[in-house]
């Protein structure tokens, strides 16, 4: 039986925290990218959502936090759209998007 070193525990903890690494999806927040390169994400206008995806299939509103802390609080859009085999929803105040969340979508 072979007995492993400490560098032989090292090597492989670094290998195995690569892998996990390269596995983990990319956050919502990274936004949507367009067919032609364009990235549309947090702190784009709604102008620009709408000049490339259209209108939603789906809005509804509601109060809530404006930001991670909840400093502060004001009305909350969210508009749907299917794009890419997923459902994004996002979530947009004054005109700005504060928020992208997806999901896959059922086939």
């Amino acid at each position: 039986m072979q007995t492993f070193n400490r560098n032989s525990y090292r090597l492989l903890s670094s290998l195995l925290m690569v892998f996990l690494a390269s596995t983990i999806s990319i956050p919502a927040d990274a936004g949507i990218r367009m067919a032609d390169g364009q990235l549309i994400s947090t702190g784009h206008s709604s102008t620009k959502l709408l000049h490339y995806l259209g209108k939603p299939i789906s809005r509804s509103s509601s109060h809530g936090c404006l930001n991670r802390r909840c400093s502060k609080k004001g009305k909350i859009e969210s508009w749907i759209y299917y794009y890419d085999n997923r459902t994004w929803t996002i979530s947009i105040s004054g005109g700005v998007i504060i928020d992208t969340k997806w999901t896959r979508r059922n086939r």
